[in-house]
């Protein structure tokens, strides 16, 4: 069975009896991200890119900040699967997109241009990663449920397959087992072929190969403290009356200013401030262009014993020169139209992201609620049926199918839980995604607050 490790995570134990999954190599997460970087196709992509702004670097003088990309560290140093190489997704013509418009941009424009872009385009690419690593967790606890369940209703039916043939039960138990059983192995089956889904989309999320039995470990956000809003006080769940010994991620409104510095930490925000500046930059040149222009020319001019000026004595020209043409009048618009567009752009952007940011906050505060729902109501009475169910099987008051009954029920709350939390893990990622800040510091923030 191959494997996937995310460090500092506790992992999850998939019974291979229960899963009926073997086979493929043994794979980590550095594993498979260095084969990534190790292809062909990827190295020579990321290689081109490299090449190409060295050569700019080395012509045009540019520092070598322009060029540096940390490709070393394939997690960060928190130990969160963040894939910081996602440069081996960036396509050299982006790059060279920008470097074509530097040419007609200040300085080193082209290449700023370039990094905002690959920014994005790795900022995304992290997203979908770390989604499609949630979906596979997520995937993979719907299956362990379902082989402990399948381990209850085989108990089940050796039991009543006993009694019946000892003439203690009749017939109709012994079918009500055989229909439970299949339901349960089709339901079983189901959450397989959703887990292999989950696997596919996450290797293709990663730019790898991976065999569909491949187990990825870490865990999903169950008792997790953290608040989104650095200036709130931070709560949590567990202090709320009757609800058990967990901690449920609380998402508030964001405090005065915190959305100002989360759109400073866009790069798309960024970009669009930069081309802003350039356009009124363009529109500046053009302006002085339009005035007009004064040349003095002096020169000697000498007087003969008459007092008459001779032709080689000094003299003193000024001349104006009135650029006011139809070309220069055509450049100056074009220059106000694209300045007015990039103000136009920035805004749009501007509340494109505003407007992702609360809609983001806004899920994970609907997510938070519906997990504290489940922890802080349901967990509670589920135990308390299962508690009941067993202590009245045992006295004799109720009979094996009713204890399987009650088995049942709580399977499909512990799947329901399981959903809500990769529902809230989904929600974690885009609001980080959104704010710009890694999910491992909102959590690792979070936890400090609570140890005070």
């Amino acid at each position: 069975m191959s494997r996937l490790n995310c460090p500092g995570a506790a992992g999850i134990l998939l019974l291979a009896s229960t899963l009926a999954l073997a086979g493929g190599p043994a794979l980590s997460v550095d594993e498979a991200v260095d084969r990534a970087l190790r292809s062909g196709e990827i190295d020579a992509r990321v290689q081109g890119v490299e090449e190409a702004l060295g050569r700019l670097q080395q012509k045009r003088a540019w520092p070598s900040a322009v060029v540096t990309y940390d490709r070393q560290h394939i997690l960060d140093r928190n130990g969160s699967p963040g894939f910081a190489q996602d440069l081996l997704k960036l396509e050299q013509p982006l790059v060279a997109a920008g470097l074509r418009a530097g040419r007609t941009m200040a300085g080193e424009g082209g290449v700023e241009v370039a990094q905002r872009e690959l920014a994005m385009t790795r900022n995304k690419k992290i997203l979908e990663v770390r989604k499609a690593f949630a979906r596979v967790l997520e995937a993979q606890r719907v299956v362990e449920i379902y082989g402990h369940s399948r381990v209850h209703i085989r108990t089940a039916q050796e039991i009543i397959r006993a009694r019946v043939r000892a003439g203690e039960s009749s017939r109709y138990e012994n079918v009500r087992i055989e229909l439970a059983d299949a339901q349960e192995r089709d339901q079983a089956t189901a959450a397989v072929v959703d887990r292999t889904r989950a696997v596919s989309e996450m290797a293709s999320a990663m730019g790898v190969s991976l065999p569909p039995d491949t187990v990825v470990t870490g865990t999903l956000p169950g008792p997790l403290f953290f608040d989104p809003d650095d200036s709130a006080e931070p709560r949590s769940i567990a202090t709320a009356p009757g609800a058990p010994d967990r901690a449920g991620p609380v998402a508030k409104r964001p405090a005065r200013g915190a959305t100002e510095e989360a759109l400073a930490r866009r790069p798309e925000v960024a970009l669009e401030l930069w081309r802003v500046r350039q356009a009124e930059m363009d529109e500046r040149v053009a302006k002085a262009e339009m005035r007009p222009q004064f040349a003095i020319g002096l020169g000697y001019m000498g007087f003969d014993q008459s007092g008459m000026a001779s032709q080689s004595g000094y003299n003193a020209i000024v001349s104006v020169s009135l650029p006011w043409s139809e070309r220069r009048r055509g450049e100056m618009a074009t220059a106000r139209a694209r300045t007015r567009a990039a103000e136009y752009s920035r805004t749009a952007t501007t509340a494109r992201v505003t407007a992702e940011i609360e809609g983001s906050r806004q899920n994970l505060q609907a997510a938070s609620a519906r997990l504290h729902e489940v922890l802080s109501r349901q967990q509670t009475k589920v135990d308390e049926m299962v508690s009941i169910a067993e202590t009245s099987y045992r006295a004799g008051l109720h009979s094996l199918l009713e204890l399987l009954d009650a088995y049942r029920l709580e399977r499909d709350f512990q799947i329901a839980r399981v959903r809500a939390q990769g529902a809230l893990q989904q929600a974690l990622e885009e609001y980080c995604h959104a704010v710009g800040v890694p999910p491992i510091a909102i959590l690792a923030r979070s936890r400090d607050a609570r140890t005070k």
